[in-house]
């Protein structure tokens, strides 16, 4: 039962590990103070008011109060203008109104937890109702057409595309009238470009149209299918708009369309083609490097983007790119990892830079691939091989009851076993080689870049289990400790003369 602190709010009973911090504390009325983390966990309902998913009470650090009417826009820090947000969420908000920030967040939050969105999945999770309601069409004299959106019926001229002879008209077509040409155009959408999108409508409402194509399905009725426009589309669905402008082609060849859309991909600097999970996932630095790639082949390359860069940037676009590589993975919703190493995580065994630069960083492939970004899964199959491996050290080296009372000696070989020098050490020594040997996989050929079949699978997960269950993690030598801290592999080395890549192997194997 919600108990009443002295100015009559409610608060939640339970005691919460959730706590503001003092500074924030300190900003608000000393009336509003107590209880004051309380009452806001039961006004956010454990929500996230940005995106909309559940906030991690296990994981306290996630969570920050956020200023509905920002700071810098004249909002008070009271509990009327404050709620609960994800910290990743709040950052993506920046200084945005709300209103405008909120479907902004739910979209990027999406397409981090779900993979890839395209337009299908926009309109089913932000058009309310039913969409794609048929329209009605009737040509009338005059080079005119009379079009129907339920009860909103209005007259347009009509114009005719003197190459193809295919005829067309404008129009401002309501949201719920829009479906998704899936045979046209099987995109998904970038993060980065519809929000840049959706900002500069805010600023600049005018734009070039999205492209339609209008079907019959009997003689007065008919279906608008979207094949271009639809980054577009979506940005301003996002902010709040019920209706699109829109250049509509009357039944126009398939040939033509596909023809068109290559076209506009080429000429026209948009976000191409692309399947790649990754890349849907790449953030707005990299994203602007790669929207401004275009070869002239039409496939895009990881080695022809950092080709295509001044001389004097290509190191610094490489490494941008390796950079956002290794976030994508370690952020990953798979990883489980993250929420015991991310920033502010209690008992952190190790920190989030050490799981990037020490593990993850020598398992991703450093070369750039030749293969085409927007298609190939190489990138998509290697950021999930990783994360198994990530995963099944987390399973046998940190257990859930890995930090409990009790667990004194699991806590100890997990320390020995997060020292820099020691994951230099069996990643180096042990884990590379051993995945090399079970993946058959040459020093120059990406290591994870391909699928693991069963088999596969199974012994990387022996080879782990036999890293994780050597004895040295045991150990309270102060001179092995000394070499384990000492972030140098051969110090580590010398200390364990006895354990080699042929002891951890022959476990693997049997």
């Amino acid at each position: 039962m919600a108990k009443k602190v002295k100015d009559g709010r409610d608060v939640a009973p339970e005691k919460l590990i959730y706590a503001l911090s003092k500074s924030m504390l300190n900003k608000l009325d000393p009336k509003e103070r107590e209880g004051a983390s309380e009452w806001l966990w039961t006004k956010s309902a454990g929500l996230c008011a940005l995106c909309g998913n559940a906030l991690q009470l296990e994981a306290p650090a996630t969570i920050v109060p956020d200023h509905y009417v920002p700071e810098a826009k004249g909002g008070e820090t009271s509990l009327a203008n404050l709620y609960l947000a994800h910290r990743s969420c709040n950052s993506s908000r920046q200084d945005l109104d709300f209103e405008v920030a909120q479907p902004l967040t739910k979209f990027r939050s999406l397409s981090e937890h779900q993979g890839a969105l395209d337009f299908d999945r926009v309109l089913r999770e932000f058009v309310p109702g039913p969409n794609g309601k048929p329209i009605t069409f009737e040509l009338l004299a005059g080079d005119r057409a009379r079009i129907g959106f339920g009860h909103d019926v209005i007259d347009v001229p009509l114009w005719q595309d003197p190459a193809t002879g295919v005829r067309y008209f404008f129009c401002d077509v309501p949201i719920d009238h829009i479906t998704n040409d899936r045979e046209i155009q099987p995109r998904v959408l970038m993060v980065p470009h519809v929000r840049k999108l959706a900002l500069d409508f805010l600023e600049r409402p005018v734009h070039e149209p999205s492209n339609c194509r209008l079907v019959m399905d009997s003689e007065k009725v008919g279906r608008l299918l979207q094949f271009d426009g639809q980054h577009k589309a979506t940005a301003q669905i996002l902010i709040g708009r019920k209706k699109i402008p829109t250049k509509i082609y009357i039944e126009p060849p398939i040939g033509m369309l596909q023809s068109l859309v290559i076209k506009i991909q080429q000429e026209i600097k948009k976000q191409p083609l692309t399947r790649s999970e990754t890349l849907a996932k790449i953030g707005d630095v990299v994203a602007r490097v790669l929207e401004e790639y275009k070869d002239p082949s039409g496939k895009r390359t990881e080695k022809g983007l950092i080709n295509s860069q001044p001389k004097d940037a290509q190191r610094e676009v490489k490494s941008l790119y390796l950079n956002e590589l290794m976030r994508i993975i370690f952020f990953d919703e798979d990883n489980k990892l993250v929420e015991i190493v991310r920033p502010g995580s209690r008992d952190a065994i190790t920190t989030d830079k050490v799981i990037c630069e020490r593990i993850i960083s020598p398992l991703l492939h450093k070369e750039m691939l030749d293969v085409d970004l927007d298609v190939a899964p190489d990138r998509d199959v290697e950021r999930k091989n990783i994360i198994f491996i990530l995963n099944s050290i987390a399973e046998q080296m940190l257990p859930a009851s890995w930090n409990n009372p009790g667990s004194e000696v699991q806590r100890t070989r997990a320390e020995n076993f997060f020292y820099q020098g020691s994951i230099g050490w069996w990643v180096s020594e042990f884990l590379i080689p051993g995945l090399k040997f079970i993946l058959l996989i040459g020093d120059k050929k990406p290591l994870l870049t391909a699928e693991m079949d069963e088999t596969q699978r199974g012994r990387v997960q022996k080879l782990i289990e036999a890293i994780c269950s050597l004895s040295a993690w045991s150990t309270t030598s102060p001179d092995a400790l000394k070499a384990m801290r000492s972030n140098t592999v051969k110090n580590v080395e010398e200390a364990f003369p006895g354990l080699d890549l042929k002891t951890v192997m022959a476990k693997t194997l049997t």
